[in-house]
């Protein structure tokens, strides 16, 4: 019979080998057995902090395995791990700028024009949308669309 904590890390590895599929799991039909590493940051037990990109956890092992900013290997033996936390994407906050970007260009068009409303607002989507795509691809850089999810917590 498993132990308590190895249940807990077999569903962590769980959970990490769902997140490091394309498009939620989805993809693993059309690309194969492709895995996309996700980004992590495991506080050890000692307190300090490793930031790095998580591909897989290793049972037979009992490590987490992955690569640093360097492309160095990264492997952290689980008892070592105290939480373990991964970068999720916000789609509505993506959605949220796109559609206030539309909407300020729809705004601008209309004080800048003298053109139909219909035709205003057809501009501010056509407009509108590459350019808010574009500041979403900015501000997924500095990772502000984005928010650290907790995956797994020795304590808990």
């Amino acid at each position: 019979m498993p132990s308590l904590q190895q249940v807990r890390y077999e569903a962590l590895a769980a959970e990490v080998e769902r997140a490091t599929q394309p498009f939620g799991g989805l993809g693993s039909r059309f690309v194969g057995p492709y895995t996309e590493p996700i980004e992590a940051c495991v506080e050890r037990v000692d307190g300090s902090l490793v930031g790095f990109k998580l591909r897989e956890v290793v049972l037979d092992g009992g490590m987490l395995v992955g690569r640093d900013a360097a492309r160095q290997p990264v492997a952290i033996p689980l008892a070592d791990v105290k939480a373990l936390w991964r970068r999720r994407f916000h789609p509505r906050n993506t959605a949220t700028v796109c559609a206030a970007t539309m909407v300020a260009t729809a705004a601008v068009l209309a004080v800048a024009s003298s053109a139909p409303i219909g035709a205003i607002i057809f501009g501010g989507a056509v407009f509108g949308l590459p350019l808010g795509g574009g500041i979403c691809v900015v501000l997924n850089r500095f990772k502000v669309l984005s928010e650290w999810a907790l995956l797994y917590d020795k304590d808990r």
